[in-house]
């Protein structure tokens, strides 16, 4: 009988997963916080008669796209292995407080 072999390359020719994961998570992170997450300023602004129309539709895109720029950038700051996640935790915990007492 033969012992069996894995199946997965050696660790020198795997190819890096982390920065990718990394990045995916501060981007999914910053999306959802300035999205979703912040839907009492998104309510606020959809009722203001200065943002309807090209134009506003224009501002609301830009001014979300700034948030999550700004919270991507936080953090990436932030990005090393023992504070990324609980980093990501406290922002949602605060934005789930912000859109609670503020909705």
């Amino acid at each position: 009988m033969q012992s069996e072999q894995s199946t997965s390359p050696p660790p020198s020719t795997r190819p890096p997963r982390t920065a990718r994961t990394v990045t995916a998570v501060i981007a999914a992170s910053a999306l959802w916080l300035a999205g979703p997450a912040n839907w009492p300023l998104w309510k606020a602004l959809w009722s203001l008669p200065e943002l309807g129309g090209l134009a506003g539709a224009a501002f609301t895109v830009a001014f979300g796209l700034m948030i999550a720029a700004l919270v991507g950038a936080l953090l990436g700051l932030l990005a090393w292995r023992a504070t990324l996640k609980p980093a990501i935790a406290l922002l949602m915990i605060a934005a789930a407080f912000g859109a609670h007492f503020m909705g």
